[in-house]
């Protein structure tokens, strides 16, 4: 998937976050979910700053750099382990109690989102994701799709110019978490 649909697919995760702070304000819950929005769509690009090309890689050279000594591009960084230890980190972090707690939750929780919400996109493309440390048991093949074996012909293929499947797919999924919120914050 290119970064132009995993940045749609991240807008969209990100509509769902700011509904769910919409919906937890509304009921005098602190609205500190919205801080999460710009770490969702941080984290929806992230994954791939383990590829030169990549914007992500270009903005964070020496960081990228790095991480493509130890790794190929969808190798570790695209593990489905992080996106859970991120919420999980956010989870651990709300336990301390105070903004600190509060904010530093939402941050964690929005990057792990963010990073899940990539790996979505990427298990749709010919290549998969890799299982990590957590899926390994599975099955015996090394990687995960989205769709079976069989269905290759509805998968995407990765590259620089985002296909029409790939719009579609993006778009499908904006615009369901979309159609979600609006139908929330109007019959809430």
């Amino acid at each position: 998937m290119t970064y132009k649909g995993h940045f749609l697919m991240g807008a969209g995760t990100s509509v769902a976050m700011f509904t769910v702070g919409y919906l937890l304000n509304a009921n005098g819950i602190p609205y500190t979910l919205f801080v999460s929005v710009p770490f969702v769509m941080l984290g929806s690009i992230l994954p791939d700053i383990d590829n030169e090309n990549s914007r992500i890689s270009h903005r964070l050279p020496t960081i990228s750099k790095t991480i493509r000594s130890v790794t190929t591009h969808r190798g570790i960084t695209h593990w489905i382990d992080w996106g859970i230890l991120f919420i999980a980190m956010g989870i651990g972090i709300s336990l301390l109690g105070g903004l600190f707690g509060l904010y530093g939750m939402w941050i964690f929780v929005g990057l792990g989102l963010g990073h899940l919400t990539h790996l979505l996109g990427d298990s749709m493309t010919r290549a998969g994701i890799p299982k990590g440390i957590l899926f390994r048991w599975l099955n015996r093949r090394k990687r995960l799709w989205l769709f079976p074996y069989s269905m290759k012909t509805l998968s995407l293929t990765t590259g620089f110019k985002p296909s029409i499947a790939e719009w579609l797919y993006a778009a499908l999924w904006t615009g369901a978490w979309a159609l979600l919120a609006t139908m929330v914050m109007v019959y809430g």
